[in-house]
């Protein structure tokens, strides 16, 4: 082959191994690989690690860094394992060349055609799929490294060749099989990237994950603010977080739009509401816009409602009116200024909006905070000399008018008493006399001897003469 072309031909590879590179990632690097008849010359170390250690610059077989395999074999098998199921995209294969021109006149040429790669789940190549199969090279035509397209998802990367007995094989080709591989490269998408050529961008998977390099879809679920099958487009207006499944606070403001991710209101809250979300009621004693007001004085130093101000259970002791914001007027206190401050108040009637208790103290004679106690009798408080000493006179006329009410009314009783008993024993004395003389007359006519002397005491009788 022409050194130019040749050297053209190197050129182009060497470009399209660096728009790879810059797009893909080599995820067979350092994996577990395997062949199947290793080399038995032990001198040099040819195992299967080599085809996938990252160095291909010395392709001779003395240069320690291909895989060779046993010589005079009918079939040869080599793998790498990618530790799990993955997206490929395309795959590098670096064959023998011993550091020779490439190109008919090498013998290695012949060894390398009719070769095979599957993609498998496991070891079996016969239960993967057929990604490629060489009919058409020939020692002038197969390339020393050949890129081969294969868009699917597998764990091992299974090179093939046979040179079975009793098949008639293409000119050209070796007499045995062989696997002599420098280096095999397997390619996915670099992060975020997908399609054929990776110049796809991934949707918002969960967390930064990978997303499928053939078709861009997530693997889990993608990040909030995201949905679609890809995650590759924006919420609806009004919905937010994880496939937009939750909604906007209703108490967002005018335009009740969040952000797609957090749900965090974009233009403030509703009247009476707060928080990144706007889904809390105003507190700590504020209310309206922006929970910038501040509530009036409630009852029990209650929160006054978050949208209007208004103290749901009235106004503390010495407020009035809907939003307890107005103290009581003069001369007013307590719940709802019920009361009246007291008229001994000193100051004209004015006292405390909430005790209650008289400013400037209490007038003349009264004490307490409400000047509703007499004051001691016997000392005045402004004052350390008796006071008021008219009163201990009347007093004292009082006891005395009581005193003499109780004797009169003591010996008006004693008299009457003792007047309706001396009645009573004269009543007791006359009637004893009548008693006996009668008696006696009764005797008498018995007797049948006294009827003269019967008339004769038909006159009146000495008790009529008495009364």
């Amino acid at each position: 082959m022409d050194r130019k072309v040749l050297l053209f031909r190197f050129l182009v590879e060497l470009m399209l191994i660096g728009s790879f590179a810059t797009a893909y990632d080599n995820i067979a690097f350092n994996k577990t690989a395997w062949q199947q008849y290793p080399y038995p010359f032990f001198i040099f170390q040819w195992g299967a690690d080599k085809a996938v250690d990252g160095q291909f610059t010395n392709r001779a077989g003395s240069g320690g860094q291909c895989t060779i395999s046993d010589n005079e074999k009918y079939n040869a098998s080599w793998w790498v394992d990618l530790g799990g199921v993955l997206s490929i995209h395309h795959i590098n294969i670096f064959y023998r060349t011993d550091n020779f021109e490439w190109g008919p006149r090498n013998g290695y040429t012949s060894r390398f055609l009719g070769f095979s790669i599957y993609i498998s789940n496991t070891t079996d190549k016969d239960e993967g799929i057929l990604c490629f199969k060489d009919t058409n090279y020939t020692r002038a035509t197969i390339p020393d490294n050949v890129t081969i397209e294969c868009v699917t998802h597998g764990r091992y990367i299974i090179y093939y060749n046979e040179r079975l007995p009793g098949v008639t094989n293409p000119d050209g080709y070796s007499k045995y099989a062989h696997n002599e591989l420098c280096e095999v490269e397997v390619f996915e998408c670099d992060n975020n990237r997908y399609g054929l050529e990776c110049n796809m961008t991934c949707g918002n998977c969960t967390k930064g994950e990978q997303c499928d390099h053939v078709n861009g879809s997530c693997p889990n679920k993608y990040d909030a603010g995201a949905r679609g099958e890809k995650g590759d487009k924006e919420c609806f207006e009004g919905s937010y977080g994880y496939d937009c499944l939750e909604m906007c606070h209703i108490n967002c403001g005018d335009t009740k739009r969040c952000d797609s991710k957090t749900g965090e209101c974009e233009n403030g809250c509703q009247t009476g509401w707060m928080g990144a979300k706007c889904d809390k009621e105003c507190d700590g004693g504020t209310y309206g816009q922006n929970c910038a007001q501040s509530c009036g004085v409630c009852f029990d130093k209650e929160q006054c409602h978050h949208i209007n101000g208004t103290c749901l259970n009235g106004c503390d002791r010495g407020y009035q009116r809907v939003n307890c914001t107005q103290a009581c007027p003069e001369g007013r206190f307590d719940y709802n200024c019920r009361q009246k401050c007291n008229i001994n108040c000193r100051s004209d009637g004015k006292c405390d909006v909430i005790t209650g208790q008289c400013k400037g103290g209490c007038l003349t004679g009264w004490q307490g905070e409400r000047c509703d106690r007499l004051i001691d009798i016997y000392f005045h408080p402004d004052q350390s000399t008796p006071c008021c000493s008219y009163l201990y006179g009347v007093l004292a006329i009082l006891c005395l008018s009581l005193i003499l009410n109780i004797f009169l009314i003591f010996r008006s009783y004693r008299n009457k008493r003792n007047k309706r008993k001396n009645h009573k024993e004269k009543n007791t004395k006359v009637n004893s006399q009548e008693n006996i003389l009668n008696t006696e007359i009764y005797d008498k006519v018995e007797d049948n001897a006294g009827y003269q002397e019967l008339g004769q005491l038909s006159q009146p009788s000495h008790y009529d003469k008495l009364n």
